[in-house]
């Protein structure tokens, strides 16, 4: 008897692997392009205001949004790597839905939605997390210049929603589409 369940799961696990070619949707495109475009943005601003930069910038910021501590103009380069690993490896990853894990069960019937959903998710998610950090990195500049004073009292409640809606928006049409 356990001979016959672990063949189901391989079974199982063979039928999670099999790829697909699903089209992009528009919603897909215009996370791609929001993203590409932010972080094409983030690396020419850096760029031109690089030489103007004091030498010191903030590193840390505490839970109000106030920074707490303050380092190298060069840590700004970190929060460019940042950006871009997860441009880079977000991008990859969301090209491989065949690999993740599923909250239901993936049969044939539903597989080719499931993937495209969480295939939206991840470019959704993508975009999301690549604006996130180029307004970490807008407003750290500004705050070096004296231009603001902290990370504003709306950044962090708002990045919240927008992100756990988006995860709960995919559970509810993975749900939906069991």
């Amino acid at each position: 008897m356990m001979i016959g369940k672990r063949s189901a799961g391989r079974a199982m696990a063979k039928l999670k692997q099999i790829k697909l070619e699903i089209p992009r949707t528009r919603l897909e495109i215009y996370c791609e392009v929001v993203a590409a475009a932010t972080v094409a943005f983030v690396i020419i601003y850096l760029s031109a205001t690089w030489t103007t930069l004091p030498d010191k910038v903030p590193t840390h910021f505490n839970f109000a949004g106030t920074p707490d501590q303050w380092g190298s103009k060069y840590s700004l380069l970190l929060l460019l790597g940042v950006t871009f690993g997860l441009y880079l490896g977000l991008s990859i990853l969301s090209r491989f839905p065949h690999i993740y894990n599923y909250p239901f069960a993936i049969t044939d019937e539903n597989r080719q939605r499931q993937y495209l959903l969480a295939r939206q998710m991840m470019t959704a998610l993508k975009a999301e997390q690549v604006c996130l950090f180029v307004f970490i990195t807008w407003q750290t500049i500004s705050i070096a210049r004296g231009n603001a004073g902290d990370l504003t009292g709306w950044f962090l409640p708002v990045f919240l929603v927008v992100v756990f809606g988006t995860i709960i928006i995919y559970f509810i049409k993975a749900y939906r589409s069991r």
